[in-house]
């Protein structure tokens, strides 16, 4: 028995090790994606199509092969919401059933901003691709940016990415999980874009929206919700009340 709970020790320190990065890191991140977020927003606003756009979506859609279409397919339907939403329910039900709280609120919280993508696109009034640019293999109604399939896609796999790194130990489970969840990703953007369904830009706008999304639930789900470092007090002191800890030297 001794054994089993120095292993299981073993791999908890493991992945302890890749769950955080420093805040002084992690808020020049955080800044540079809202930064670069904003900066796509604003040049996507409006009726005009951004440089390279129609350029990229015509290579894009150049293959035409059972495969492609396929794989199009397959990425189309894995960031609709009939299919990402039921994923992420069981994932929030089976994180919470092995006693994961944190990651399962993420979970939760990421899935529920899903319909804000909706809102995004009423606020900024971005026109999808039209037949006299590039192949629009069927006409979808309503805005483009930011692609509702790709925030819905970064959404599940992002989170999925993110409680993969915080639980399990670095290795080939972890980094399998991590390129699967990448893949998906992608291949939504591809399938979109391939079928003419939205521009690049639209895509690219539902990546970062998600991952903006992601960022900010989990910085709220750690602050509100897991636990304090050992023989920490929610003041800040120590446990045994340790003086110098509170108040200083004086």
């Amino acid at each position: 028995m001794s054994a089993i709970a120095s292993q299981h020790e073993g791999t908890d320190r493991a992945a302890q090790s890749g769950r955080r990065v420093p805040r002084a890191n992690r808020g020049a991140w955080t800044i540079a994606l809202l930064l670069v977020t904003l900066a796509l927003t604003v040049a996507a606003r409006g009726d005009s199509v951004l440089p390279g756009d129609v350029a990229v979506t015509r290579q894009i859609q150049r293959p035409d092969s059972t495969i492609v279409g396929y794989l199009a397919d397959l990425g189309n339907a894995a960031g609709s919401a009939t299919v990402s939403i039921p994923l992420s329910i069981v994932l929030v039900a089976a994180l919470w059933l092995r006693r994961c709280p944190v990651e399962a609120a993420v979970v939760a919280g990421v899935t529920v901003l899903r319909p804000a993508n909706t809102l995004l696109k009423s606020l900024f009034d971005s026109p999808r691709p039209t037949n006299d640019l590039v192949h629009v293999e069927a006409p979808v109604s309503g805005w483009g940016f930011p692609s509702g399939h790709a925030m819905g896609i970064t959404l599940l796999c992002g989170s999925i990415i993110w409680v993969a790194l915080r639980l399990l130990p670095p290795g080939w489970l972890r980094r399998g999980i991590v390129a699967g969840a990448a893949t998906f990703i992608l291949l939504t953007g591809f399938g979109r874009i391939y079928v003419g369904a939205h521009w690049p830009s639209d895509v690219l706008g539902g990546y970062l929206w998600g991952t903006i999304a992601i960022v900010a639930v989990a910085t709220t789900v750690e602050r509100l919700v897991a636990p304090l470092p050992a023989g920490e007090t929610s003041a800040g002191g120590t446990a045994d009340g340790d003086p110098a800890a509170n108040s200083g030297s004086s």
